[in-house]
């Protein structure tokens, strides 16, 4: 079954291409959504930015009130795709 999310925006968090959010990556992408693709370690956002198409990355804690007010902040200036988050 396919599901319609084209265009959708959607989050994905600890996303590290070895871990579950690459899974989590993969399916959303087949069902074409915009990712922000969120993780601590650098080269692996890096990693999955590429792999996926219409993905962003955002390095950072988003689970810390401040860092991701900012994080958020960032995306929605630079990302007109991601401006109704």
């Amino acid at each position: 079954m396919k599901i319609n999310l084209e265009n959708k925006n959607v989050l994905i968090t600890a996303t590290g291409v070895t871990s579950e959010g690459s899974g989590t990556c993969e399916a959303l992408s087949a069902c074409g959504t915009n990712q922000i693709i969120n993780d601590l370690n650098h080269r692996k956002v890096n990693e999955a930015v590429v792999k996926y198409r219409n993905a962003i990355s955002v390095i950072g804690d988003v689970s810390d009130k401040k860092d991701g007010e900012i994080k958020f902040y960032e995306i929605s200036k630079n990302i007109e795709c991601f401006m109704d988050l």
